[in-house]
């Protein structure tokens, strides 16, 4: 008699490729933790729209899943010169700001002032964008005629880039 195979049920499928994408990062976190890194330059840290009260970055009581740490949990266990922590800004719009802002473009011209406000025009940073976040940088390096040109590296996470 034929072996019938079982239906795939892509969701499941799905979960566990997620699951093992965040085993490997978690796994990848903890090397880092091990080894330590020494930052170079300062990184800015820009949260998404969902995470404009730092939550996203940093506002956690309590790990939610495994690995699940305010980054700058994760930056005191990796990063071998914490005593630089001036390196790492983390950049927050406050409610008025927010309520003032009509969309991205606009966030990125609080982005610039307050990169400028802790950066020298010539000092090389770099940023990192998570969601809507993501969009702020990329408008901040490139609209307008007083875009930010001391950006060395730029990552977006989970950045809606293509629309």
């Amino acid at each position: 008699m034929p072996i019938i195979p079982q239906p795939v049920d892509p969701m499941k499928e799905e979960s566990a490729k997620r699951r093992r994408q965040k085993e490997r990062a978690n796994d990848k976190l903890s090397t880092l933790a091990g080894e330590g890194v020494s930052l170079k330059r300062r990184v800015f840290f820009v949260p998404g729209w969902a995470g404009e009260e730092g939550k996203a970055w940093r506002g956690y009581d309590k790990p939610v899943l495994k690995g699940h740490a305010p980054v700058r949990a994760w930056i005191n266990r990796i990063v071998k010169n914490p005593d630089k922590v001036t390196y790492v800004s983390y950049v927050e719009f406050s409610e008025k700001e927010s309520q003032d802002s009509r969309s991205f473009l606009e966030f990125a011209e609080l982005l610039k002032a307050k990169v400028r406000a802790e950066a020298k025009p010539d000092e090389p940073i770099d940023l990192i964008g998570h969601s809507m976040g993501g969009l702020d940088m990329v408008a901040a390096i490139t609209q307008g005629k007083d875009a930010l040109l001391n950006i060395q590296n730029c990552v977006a996470v989970a950045s809606p880039l293509q629309g």
